[in-house]
């Protein structure tokens, strides 16, 4: 029984398995039952918003010159990490719909490497992003040999291999492992999974099978959760505490007259600080849980299944929502997503076709939306020149 509750904590804290219970015992938790179904709603529909919402984004910055900016790089990259998360939603669901894992060993590893890479990724760039903002705002003299097209890529490229290799440990050790009903399947990181030559007997085996069951359970979370939450959270938040210091004591000149890079930049910070708050909001339930779990300070029940559920809600949300928090705080993604918007939908109605016609009308299609964006924002120019 101790071997089987100790297991239970291990499909807790493993981010591969969102089938935290047994399926036999679903009668024991009615509730959580519920609160899976619930669950998988969630997933699925931040999945159909959020995935298009990330396109948008994408299209945004690459159809549309005035979007390429600095900032707008490391947006760019972050909505990469959020559409790679939100991608494998369908296995999430699949899994627990079915209580197993049904896609075997290779997909196993691809989808829990790419969720911590997306993990890894998001916070780099959330990093990057605020030590960009940090740059513009308190040294904006020294900003101007560091914040250059050049270094921006540079910086993105050196950040995707960084946590391309902080992924390995991940794709080395992510596996299917047999539950304790033949037919189950789980996809978790295990290490070490061979037990030692001096068990002499099944129980011995399993006993010591489950020690590195907790083992890698414990070094997992310490892993993921130092990469890819406190250390960047620490960086971020003291670039965040001197860029809101600096900030509130320009506030007088912030909204002056004929101060629109001011503005720009104000404007730009806050987008970055609502990024920062929504990330560190929505992963800290679910880091709580995971070093409840790792420091066995809360007992398997109704309760802590249903948290961590709502724990893994909140992650998909943060990517979902991601898209959103760019267009509601920025005129230009407001416009040119918008723009994008009307060009899809007249477009859409034509019939496609296919080489040379199909690659104008792609054209054709592109243009629209700029004409869209740049006729907006003449209006908006007028208006605002008529408002001063």
């Amino acid at each position: 029984m101790q071997v089987e509750q100790s297991m239970e904590m291990e499909n807790i804290s493993s981010e591969g398995s969102l089938d935290f219970e047994p399926a036999e015992e679903s009668t024991d938790f009615p509730n959580a039952e519920v609160a899976r179904l619930v669950a998988n709603f969630f997933y699925a529909i931040s999945s159909i918003i959020g995935i298009p919402g990330n396109l948008f984004v994408l299209l945004s910055i690459l159809c549309f010159r005035e979007m390429r900016t600095i900032s707008n790089i490391y947006i760019f990259n972050l909505a990469i990490a959020d559409l790679i998360y939100l991608l494998g939603t369908p296995l999430i669901i699949i899994k627990s719909v079915t209580k197993t894992w049904i896609f075997g060993n290779a997909i196993c590893k691809l989808y829990l490497t790419a969720n911590g890479l997306s993990q890894f990724a998001s916070a780099a760039f959330i990093g990057v992003l605020s030590f960009d903002r940090y740059l513009a705002v308190c040294r904006p003299v020294q900003a101007t040999d560091w914040r250059t097209f050049r270094f921006a890529l540079s910086i993105s490229i050196v950040a995707w291999i960084m946590v391309a290799v902080e992924s390995i440990p991940l794709f080395m050790a992510a596996q299917t492992v047999p539950g304790g009903d033949d037919d189950f399947q789980d996809c978790m990181i295990m290490w070490e999974m061979e037990p030692q030559s001096n068990a002499t007997t099944a129980e011995e085996e399993s006993l010591e099978m489950e020690e590195r069951r907790i083992f890698s359970r414990d070094l997992f979370v310490a892993y993921t959760f130092a990469l890819s939450y406190l250390i960047p959270l620490i960086a971020i938040w003291i670039f965040y505490a001197n860029i809101i210091q600096k900030m509130w004591a320009r506030r007088k000149h912030i909204w002056g007259r004929k101060k629109s890079m001011k503005r720009t930049t104000f404007r730009v910070s806050i987008l970055g600080l609502a990024i920062v708050v929504s990330y560190t909001l929505c992963w800290a339930p679910f880091w709580s849980i995971q070093w409840a779990v790792v420091s066995n300070s809360v007992p398997y029940s109704e309760w802590l299944i249903i948290s961590n559920l709502t724990a893994y809600v909140l992650q998909y949300i943060n990517s979902a929502a991601n898209p959103f928090l760019y267009v509601f705080m920025s005129d230009a993604f407001k416009r040119n997503v918008a723009a994008l918007l009307r060009a899809t939908s007249s477009y859409q109605f034509r019939k496609p076709r296919s080489g040379l016609a199909g690659r104008e009308e792609a054209v054709i299609f592109l243009k629209s939306a700029r004409t869209e964006s740049s006729a907006v924002l003449d209006a908006e120019e007028t208006t605002t020149a008529r408002e001063l």
